[in-house]
């Protein structure tokens, strides 16, 4: 197989956020709590023979992200994203699964697969859905301690119809479906930074099932996480 190789890309990146608010903090701006969608869309085109380029493809990817408040049940917050390469892509330029969990690191990380290793799956076309919900501090609460209740819901499709011609590569797809769920107390501790806010520390379980789960031990597919988030 190759390993080495060569290539020609350009282009663009789009970002729709109908009238986002931001706050500064420090030298970085964050976007508050947006009632409307916000709008993701990447295009890349791979030339082959053009500056030595060995590739021709094309590599599409949209993403959609909302947030929004009920009243009586709390904060809900999701991505929907979806791929598409067309053309022949080299194996490192394939979509991965976007897991995040790592032994040594973990933290949970938002819009990812919490019980998928980086790169277990990779696909040419996919679609994923991450969907949080926060109910918000239910009970009682002081100034340093503010539990708040979250569940995850993760669910994930990605397609590679051409495994044979990577060879000697770790190639499986989500074809099949992922499927995650998780509990997270956040907030549990909250430290506060200097005049901005608070940073505050939590921690969560996450279980993977379905037909990529790791055998018929439950142990096997839970995997339980830090929490950090900042509140102003």
């Amino acid at each position: 197989p190759c390993s080495d190789f060569t290539l020609a890309r350009f282009g663009a990146q789009l970002r729709f956020a109908y009238r986002e608010a931001l706050v500064q903090f420090g030298k970085t701006n964050l976007s508050l709590q947006n009632r409307y969608p916000i709008l993701y869309l990447s295009y890349t085109r791979s030339l082959e023979g053009v500056l030595s380029g060995q590739f021709d493809y094309h590599k599409l990817l949209f993403g959609a992200e909302y947030n929004f408040f009920t009243k009586g049940l709390g904060r809900t917050r999701g991505l929907i994203q979806a791929g598409w390469i067309g053309g022949e892509a080299p194996y490192s330029m394939l979509f991965n699964g976007r897991g995040s969990y790592e032994k040594g690191r973990s933290f949970v990380v938002r819009n990812t697969f919490q019980t998928m290793r980086p790169n277990e799956f990779v696909s040419r076309h996919f679609v994923y859905a991450f969907i949080q919900h926060d109910f918000g501090t239910l009970f009682f609460r002081t100034r340093l301690f503010q539990p708040k209740f979250r569940i995850h819901q993760a669910v994930g499709f990605g397609w590679l119809p051409d495994k044979a011609r990577h060879i000697n590569l770790p190639a499986s797809d989500m074809s099949q479906g992922f499927y995650e769920s998780g509990l997270v107390i956040a907030d549990i501790i909250r430290i506060p930074v200097f005049n901005y806010g608070f940073l505050g520390f939590g921690g969560g379980a996450f279980i993977r099932y379905g037909p990529y789960s790791l055998g018929n031990q439950v142990m096997n597919n839970v995997v339980f996480k830090l929490d950090m988030s900042v509140s102003l």
